[in-house]
């Protein structure tokens, strides 16, 4: 038990296992899998969160059956080719002394069925929202393979070495979707009142439960509300969380809110954001109950367990983020989390290159055979090591070069660190960015890097200092557009729009990739009162926005009533009218009374002391938008390895 946090370190039994901490390690999608297998990715990740110190593992969800596999890159627990690395995941977990429980789950009508060439699998033939497939309304022969797939994949689980298993009835997975009113519209024995909506996951749980024997965990996943219209409220999930109960057949009940594309809040959701449904089913039942949802820091996380308000705290992104947390808040070091920013920038979506999950704060994440936990090692030889730049990739490379036990400059030209995030965290979705800004000087500061604000790092300046080894993070610098009728007094940039004042009343924010600059700055904007309106030429305004923040980002756009034009290419500005044209039709589009434009265009890299310094100092290297403007995930990912290769 930790003297700091005693009752999110007090120890906690589940049948026959002694879990050390109230820590649960939340299933959560990687896309580290080839061929529905599991892959060393699998194995490496899920190490480096037992080593961080978690209480309990519980694997991401994995398909029971050939018609849920939703995604290419998932690993599926009902194929028997899984079993020998689903055995290196679980020995890799045990040998860290965590115990790890398998997820399982179909996903139903929630996804396409382009991955498995099958039909979908639902309670009804009621396509789901985004999807647009008509599913099949599963008859009583796919109902009884159903829960033989998961009897059998539960089999599966406990031969590969898990401790346990948890059925998935949650998140507008299949079970939920017949727990559901809104997509079980059967009338027969699995369908119509709530006793019948809810008898395939009460006779799944009595299967999987006879399949493991008394000795294996089984836990079950719940929405405490669907969040929706139509949809069951807390009351019926609370005689459900009873029925579960009377079967005497589980020993915990994970507790969790709304359907696919509302269960994961961004910055924008308050801490804690559902705690009182799992404190809720905490009142109506007395199994030990896990809650979840924007749990970032120990202290919002020791004061729900000392409230009585949850058994166990779940993590998901903070554990991305960094899988050390718990033995961090065990010793006292909260202050060295690496928190999430709650961005979703790539833990909620494949990464593009590669089809995994990232992290924006966390080079390790997808790398943790190579870059993760115990993989620091001391430089043979420390070197003079020059960094230049204060930002995301600066800030980064300088802790890594740090840790490997050179000695390290760094030079910024501004008063204060942190770059273009300064700016930035004026958008209420990325303002947790600026607690990246924290963790990483903080880092330097413990790691005695000499920081040199408000310094021009000039060829000259930096080779004065006569570094075996300068890393260029220099950023970018944004770029405005050559439009006709365009001019100083009415053409600005997102991050001189951000930063100082803009010309009312009516201001167009003009897109270009689709990201939170652009919806940010214009959410930004229309707070102070101006009337904003966004022109993009994509096909929707916000298409590079995870789709979890896209529902609520239009909802406060529409509060104050943003103009969202989508599919619009800006011409010229003439007068006081902006001309588009519809960029399919051609046809003319206008923008009326326009007071000033702000533009989310291309920056440009600024690398011209990277060029400068080449062929002068043995190693020169450059990260982050030195190399081409991008996010913030590529920053600290070339700066974390701009810091090993120095």
């Amino acid at each position: 038990m930790s003297a700091f946090f005693p009752h999110l370190f007090a120890p906690l039994h589940l049948r026959h296992l002694e879990l050390k901490n109230r820590v649960v390690c939340l299933p959560h999608g990687t896309a580290f899998g080839e061929d529905n297998l599991p892959t060393p990715r699998n194995v490496a990740y899920y190490r480096d969160r037992a080593r961080g110190g978690a209480g309990l593992i519980i694997t991401e969800a994995t398909p029971v059956h050939p018609t849920g596999v939703n995604h290419p890159r998932k690993f599926a627990i009902y194929d028997q080719r899984a079993m020998p690395m689903l055995r290196q995941l679980t020995d890799a977990v045990h040998q860290e002394g965590v115990p790890v429980v398998a997820q399982l789950f179909h996903i139903g009508r929630a996804h396409s069925a382009f991955h498995q060439r099958r039909e979908l699998w639902a309670p009804s033939a009621i396509p789901a929202p985004g999807v647009l497939e008509v599913p099949h309304e599963m008859d009583a022969d796919d109902i009884a393979e159903l829960i033989a797939a998961f009897a059998q994949s539960a089999v599966h689980a406990s031969r590969a070495g898990y401790d346990g298993v948890e059925v998935h009835a949650a998140n507008g997975t299949l079970l939920q979707q017949f727990l559901s009113p809104w997509s079980n519209r059967r009338e027969d024995a699995y369908g119509g009142s709530p006793e019948s909506r809810q008898r395939l996951v009460l006779e799944v749980v009595d299967a999987v439960r006879r399949a493991v024997g008394q000795q294996a965990v089984v836990g079950i996943r719940i929405c405490g509300d669907e969040l929706i219209p139509d949809g069951y409220d807390d009351a019926q999930m609370k005689a459900f969380a009873r029925a579960l109960e009377q079967t005497a057949q589980l020993d915990y009940v994970s507790v969790t809110a709304g359907v696919r594309g509302m269960y994961v809040g961004d910055a924008t959701v308050p801490y804690g954001a559902v705690v009182y449904l799992a404190e809720m089913i905490k009142k109506t039942l007395g199994l030990p109950v896990i809650t979840a949802m924007r749990i970032r820091s120990p202290r919002l996380a020791e004061d729900i367990l000392a409230a009585g308000r949850a058994d166990l705290v779940g993590l998901a992104r903070a554990l991305i983020a960094d899988p050390e947390w718990p033995n961090k808040a065990r010793a006292g070091r909260a202050d060295e989390i690496r928190y999430c920013t709650g961005a979703l920038q790539e833990c909620r979506r494949a990464h593009p290159k590669v089809g995994r999950i990232a992290c924006a704060v966390n080079a390790a994440v997808s790398e943790e055979e190579t870059l993760g936990i115990g993989t620091f090692t001391p430089a043979a030889q420390p070197k003079r090591v020059v960094v230049v730049g204060g930002g995301p990739a600066g800030l980064e490379a300088a802790r890594v070069a740090a840790l490997r036990g050179h000695q390290v400059t760094l030079l910024e030209r501004a008063d204060e660190l942190g770059g273009q995030l300064r700016v930035m965290t004026r958008i209420p979705a990325l303002a947790e960015f600026g607690e990246l800004t924290a963790f990483l000087t903080h880092q330097l500061q413990k790691l005695g890097v000499d920081v040199h604000l408000r310094s021009e790092a000039t060829p000259e300046a930096v080779l004065a200092l006569r570094p075996d080894a300068v890393i260029v993070a220099t950023g970018s610098c944004p770029a405005l557009p050559e439009l006709p009728g365009t001019g100083p007094e009415t053409a600005l940039t997102a991050h001189a729009a951000l930063e100082g004042t803009v010309p009312g009343p009516h201001v167009v924010v003009v897109d270009a990739f689709g990201g939170w600059e652009t919806c940010g700055t214009a959410e930004v904007l229309a707070r102070r009162g101006l009337r904003v309106s966004v022109v993009s030429p994509l096909r929707w305004i916000g298409v590079d926005i995870p789709f979890e923040s896209l529902g609520a980002l239009y909802e406060r756009l529409a509060e104050r009533a943003v103009v969202l034009r989508p599919m619009a290419a800006v011409e010229a500005l003439v007068g006081r009218t902006l001309r588009c044209r519809d960029t399919y039709s051609g046809s003319p589009i206008l923008f009326e009374e326009v007071s000033a434009l702000v533009f989310t265009s291309t920056s440009r890299a600024q690398d011209a002391l990277y060029k400068a310094l080449k062929g002068q100092v043995a190693t020169v290297l450059r990260a982050g938008d030195a190399v081409a403007p991008r996010k913030v995930g590529d920053a600290i990912r070339e700066g974390h390895h701009a810091g090993r290769a120095a």
